[in-house]
């Protein structure tokens, strides 16, 4: 193409005409002017050349450079290799929408135009609408108790025919919860708080006062919500079941899973959107200055997420199948084989099969109550005016030597424990015995009320310028009051060592199937006896030391619940656990 329109160009100026002379001739004037030949072929490649050289001198960004140029130009500058630092990351539009205030304003304009477009409030004043109050005060108030009224056959009428129905829908394989979502959904109807509720009837502008009573009456639906589904489905087998039990005819369990199938979606579908929206409303005005998260506005607990008293109710049935267990080998159900009781066994006779054997056997051991009480009496203590047969003395020096001995299992970093999923829910057995062991403050604060009252009681036994009348009066209303503490006490430490028992035995039935909560199970447990005294589960293994707590725990609930420490009298008569001598 080039040389076409050099031909033209020539021809153009009639070179091809002049013979050979004239062409030399006319080329030295051109040159001898300043002309030069250019090859353009040349000029061509040393264009492109260049482009590429200029294509190399543009700076490149880090992620292109890695990309596509693996190799570094070893002639590059040094410093221009440095990586540069990177730009701070530029906030999200959603994060700049939250920061801005007119966005803020605009969402709670928002949530009021939808508290207004659903019917729940006016737009120009904090007024409840009329069809929201008829929507939460009569039908959804009346749905509930026509579930209830449905449900009771289930759930209350006949303790078998509801232990049965729990018990079958526990046992499904793949929801174990089906009988809590049961639970739940009939516990929706609440008195008290329909009662709260209804002052809108009456002063429909309570918006603000009605705050805390609507948000209770929101959070058990908020918690359902993604369960509706499995619930109906547990309904369905609920009302199965009481049908195959019952042998109802099959028109009403039609009838009864029609109307708790009805009332599941009114809830859900027309109740629920309603309250969502009003407590939105809530949350997008008590967020206005700060950030909240809205489960924590609306203070959602792990105790109220689902799963959570499935969890409780089969920790329930195992205590109370351990407690079985016991009673019939006291009674003499069990037969018990020599192997199974030592001659020299100082637990009495009756006794014979774990844990209380092995909890009795600890306490016989190593509490010596009359040493324990001599003690204090040496140094004067207050709690020298304790009798060795007082039953909070007995309850006091057997927590006592719970807490020395075996506290720091629970407290310490000695023992190591997994959180584990329970049926879905998470469970920190370290966090459940450290709540409960720190409730053992409580129970030594009631020891130090009943000793001024004993205090009390030995001022006025010894006052002698009091008369019959009067002496009589004031003693009879300080043992009044030392009886009431002395039950009261003894009920904390009953609760408190249940709660224990409870989670020891989980974990040792856990060790015993998955060994999935002690992390440690076979450390060895080495304590500074200068520092922390002696302990007798010094040079032990962690899971031996657990299993001690876990008997002496479960004894000491025994006795505060149906032996030597439980009653309503406040002293101990004739011993039949605990290796007393009466003074």
């Amino acid at each position: 193409m080039a040389e076409d329109k050099l031909h033209n160009i020539q021809n153009k100026l009639g070179i091809t005409d002049l013979d050979e002379g004239n062409r030399k001739q006319l080329f030295q004037k051109f040159t001898d002017a300043g002309g030069k030949v250019v090859d353009l072929n040349k000029k061509k490649e040393a264009e492109l050349a260049a482009m590429k050289a200029a294509g190399k001198a543009t700076p490149i960004s880090p992620g292109k450079l890695d990309s596509d140029l693996p190799v570094r130009n070893p002639h590059i500058d040094k410093d221009s290799q440095k990586p540069q630092a990177k730009p701070a990351p530029a906030p999200s539009i959603a994060e700049e929408m939250k920061r801005n205030p007119v966005n803020k304003m605009l969402e709670r304009v928002s949530a009021r135009l939808g508290c207004t477009f659903s019917g729940i409030l006016g737009f120009f004043s904090k007024k409840f609408k009329q069809s929201f109050v008829s929507l939460i005060c009569e039908k959804y108030q009346n749905t509930l108790l026509e579930s209830r009224m449905v449900l009771a056959s289930m759930l209350y009428q006949n303790q078998m025919i509801a232990g049965e129905i729990k018990k079958r829908l526990s046992n499904d394989p793949t929801q174990p919860f089906l009988f809590e979502l049961v639970h739940r959904y009939d516990k929706l109807y609440d008195e008290e708080l329909f009662n709260r509720v209804a002052t809108m009837k009456l002063d429909p502008f309570c918006v603000d006062d009605l705050k805390p009573y609507m948000i209770a009456m929101f959070k058990p639906l908020y918690v359902m919500k993604s369960y509706s589904d499995v619930l109906r489905r547990a309904v369905e087998g609920a009302i199965q079941y009481e049908k195959e039990l019952r042998r109802l005819d099959s028109s009403i369990a039609l009838s009864n899973s029609r109307s708790l199938q009805g009332n599941i979606s009114f809830i859900f579908q027309k109740v629920y959107p309603r309250l969502f929206t009003l407590i939105d409303f809530y949350y997008k005005e008590d967020s206005k200055v700060k950030e909240i998260p809205f489960k924590d506005y609306i203070n959602i607990t792990e105790e109220e997420s689902i799963g959570t008293l499935t969890i409780q109710w089969k920790n329930e049935v195992d205590y109370e199948a351990v407690k079985e267990r016991v009673k019939e080998s006291i009674k003499g159900g069990d037969s018990v084989t020599p192997e199974a009781i030592a001659d020299d066994s100082p637990v009495p006779s009756h006794v014979v099969q774990e844990p209380l054997k092995k909890g009795l056997e600890l306490i016989v051991n190593h509490v010596n109550f009359n040493n324990v009480i001599n003690a204090h009496r040496e140094k004067k203590d207050l709690r020298a005016l304790f009798s060795i047969n007082d039953k909070v003395f007995l309850t006091y020096t057997l927590v006592d030597f719970f807490d020395k001995e075996y506290a720091s299992l629970f407290t310490s970093s000695k023992v190591s424990f997994n959180v584990i999923l329970n049926y879905g829910s998470k469970l920190d057995m370290k966090k459940e015995l450290s709540d409960s062991y720190y409730r053992i403050n409580n129970i030594f604060e009631r020891v130090n009320e009943y000793l001024k009252v004993i205090r009390e009681i030995r001022k006025i036994e010894t006052d002698g310028y009091l008369s019959l009348e009067e002496r009589s009066g004031r003693m009879n209303q300080h043992s009044i009051q030392r009886s009431q503490i002395s039950r009261a006490l003894r009920k904390d430490a009953r609760v408190l060592f249940e709660n224990f028992s409870k989670t020891l035995t989980f974990i040792m039935t856990d060790f015993n199937t998955n060994k999935g909560v002690v992390q440690n199970p076979d450390d060895t447990l080495e304590f500074n006896t200068r520092v922390d005294g002696h302990r007798i589960i010094n040079g032990k293994k962690v899971i031996d030391a657990i299993r001690e707590a876990y008997y002496l725990g479960f004894t000491i609930h025994y006795l505060l619940l149906e032996g030597d420490l439980g009653g309503s009298s406040v002293v101990l008569e004739k011993p039949v656990y605990l290796p007393l001598r009466t003074e």
